[in-house]
């Protein structure tokens, strides 16, 4: 449920610098926000709550993993920004 929102954050920041530059990659990303929202998301949580059901063990597991994923994402899209923010 984070990334869509993430990415309609970046999309908005971007289209407000350079609405002609930040066209096609906004558009990219409005068709991942709509497949995350509609597909990606709902299936992900079906597999989890399928995979840990009631055993707290594997539901601190994927906790866990869930936030090393998040820092991880975070990391690489600072550095992209970083990138873009440069290379002005």
């Amino acid at each position: 449920d984070l990334i869509p929102d993430m990415f309609r954050q970046l999309i908005q920041k971007l289209s407000n610098k350079d609405t002609d530059r930040w066209q096609k990659l906004g558009y990219y990303f409005k068709e991942h926000i709509v497949c995350d929202e509609n597909r990606h998301g709902p299936m992900a949580r079906a597999m989890i709550d399928r995979h840990c059901g009631t055993d707290l063990t594997k539901w601190e597991k994927v906790e866990k993993s869930a936030i090393e994923s998040l820092t991880q994402r975070k990391v690489f899209w600072d550095d992209i920004l970083t990138e873009l923010v440069s290379n002005k």
